[in-house]
């Protein structure tokens, strides 16, 4: 009795101090904690890929300059469009029938070059018959000139009458006349055979073609238009606040399409439109065979007295969507600003910006290679044009 008393009560006590299995799985998931944290931590490759994700892409590699400061006269760029400086209309001088036609429209020419050249046998015809009835009448003036000679002679000697003499006279001055006549009606025919050939005016190309083969051509008939093309105008409209800071012969940067040109101002009309109250401004510049009439063309021309501007290479000015930017190497990383040009001063820009305290000031380094793939706020790395790293430039 004693002995089963006993044997319940140590069964009660192993039950109570047995572990329960929600603990009993806890603490095997504490014990096992620490060994997966150690294994992780002694996994090769996780942490250099959580470090690299962390790290980004590398600095973009740029080239930098120093913006300064300058005086500049503002510029406003005007719309225009580009003129052949000569463009003639060539006309038949004679008329006839085209018997041959040398060029196409878009062939260059030169001065002298033959262009349209018309049938002349009929010419030819005329002429010879003139030649011969020329000398014909030299034949005739010789013997009336010898006869008057003998009648004056004999009207001396008082043997014929005055009436005799005179229509002897007369006879010789009429066939001195007919044959002066005929002298010139000859080379009116050889003047006409030269003429049955036109000539190109000037060195140039070829616009339009006004004749064709067999057609008959008057006098004054269009053949072809020729525009001179060794140079264009480009003829740019002012208004009058501006031109009194216009010369003539003053360089000017002229942008057709993608580049620009040097041009100068050749000419400023003084004969303004009533309505717009512009003033035309002729601005000429070499051709270097690729400009076209009708082309539009960007004159940028000066619009006001020397201001105080920060100049930056051309180089660091980037038109992106629009809108020129300038990008800084601040703090090594890249800060676009956006910004107006009002002037280039050979091969600087003066530019403005466009929000007005933005972080451009003199002595600061805008970048001038590897703009064009820059981002804000991407980290940068300044190098020399041979790629080398350097130190950030200090103001001097």
């Amino acid at each position: 009795m004693h002995r089963r008393f006993y044997f319940l009560v140590l069964l009660c006590v192993l039950a109570l101090c047995a572990p329960s299995p929600g603990l009993a799985q806890e603490a095997a998931q504490d014990g096992k904690a620490p060994d997966r944290h150690k294994a992780a931590a002694q996994e090769p490759g996780k942490p250099g890929q959580e470090a690299k994700q962390q790290q980004g892409p590398p600095p973009s590699r740029v080239v930098t300059a120093k913006a300064r400061s300058g005086q500049v006269m503002p510029e406003l760029e005007y719309v225009s469009t580009v003129y052949f400086p000569e463009v003639a209309n060539v006309a038949s001088e004679v008329s006839g029938r085209v018997d041959k036609i040398t060029f196409e429209e878009g062939d260059q020419v030169k001065e002298g070059d033959e262009l349209v050249i018309l049938d002349t046998e009929v010419t030819r015809t005329d002429l010879d018959a003139s030649q011969f009835l020329h000398k014909q009448v030299l034949s005739s003036l010789e013997n009336a000139e010898k006869e008057l000679s003998r009648m004056q002679e004999l009207l001396g000697r008082r043997t014929i009458s005055q009436q005799d003499y005179d229509a002897a006279f007369f006879e010789a001055a009429g066939l001195r006349n007919k044959a002066t006549a005929l002298e010139a009606n000859t080379r009116k025919l050889q003047l006409q055979l030269k003429k049955s050939v036109t000539h190109a005016p000037f060195d140039g190309v070829v616009l339009e073609r006004h004749a064709e083969r067999g057609e008959w051509l008057n006098a004054g008939s269009l053949v072809a238009t020729v525009a001179r093309n060794d140079c264009v105008d480009v003829l740019v409209s002012l208004p009058q606040n501006v031109l009194p800071f216009v010369r003539k012969e003053m360089p000017l940067d002229v942008r057709i399409g993608a580049t620009t040109y040097k041009g100068k101002v050749e000419a400023i009309i003084p004969k303004g439109d009533v309505a717009t109250r512009t003033f035309p401004v002729k601005v000429r510049l070499p051709n270097p065979g690729n400009l076209a009439q009708g082309m539009e063309a960007r004159v940028r021309i000066p619009s006001g007295d020397k201001i105080e501007a920060v100049l930056v290479p051309r180089d660091a000015v980037l038109l992106a969507r629009g809108q020129n930017m300038v990008w800084l190497a601040l703090g090594g990383k890249a800060v676009g600003i956006p910004v107006n040009v009002t002037a280039y001063v050979g091969l600087d820009a003066a530019v403005q910006p466009v929000v007005p305290d933005a972080p451009l000031a003199p002595g600061m380094d805008v970048v001038i290679k590897g703009n064009e793939r820059l981002r804000p706020g991407q980290p940068v790395m300044l190098v020399d044009e041979k790629g080398q790293p350097v130190a950030p430039k200090k103001d001097s």
